[in-house]
């Protein structure tokens, strides 16, 4: 019953190049949660069922390129780079993944 974070797919409509036109996957965790394995599983579920969705052919994130962490659920999800655009004055990762097929 503890809290321990959150993660999804939203439309932040955050006027980047490169993340226009497909859902943006984000995740937050509290720090108690770190380390183990529980933004990976639940991303994972959750771009399970997108994946099973016809509404886009990939989903993107943003990442601090400072934040280690969120950067290898990213890789472990399957994303890849795609740009170090700046956001509201800070640099950021850029990070695609494509659907991948379903049964």
């Amino acid at each position: 019953g503890e809290f321990l974070g959150e993660g999804g797919l939203m439309d932040a409509r955050r006027d980047i190049a490169g993340l226009q036109d497909f859902p943006e996957a984000g995740w937050a965790l509290m720090p108690h949660a770190g380390g183990r394995g529980i933004a990976t599983e639940a991303m994972s579920a959750v771009l399970d069922w997108a994946d099973a969705q016809p509404f886009a052919d990939r989903t993107g994130c943003i990442i601090n390129p400072e934040n280690s962490a969120s950067l290898r659920v990213a890789a472990k999800l399957g994303y890849v780079e795609a740009g170090r655009p700046a956001f509201r004055g800070e640099p950021i990762v850029l990070l695609h993944r494509p659907r991948k097929s379903t049964p």
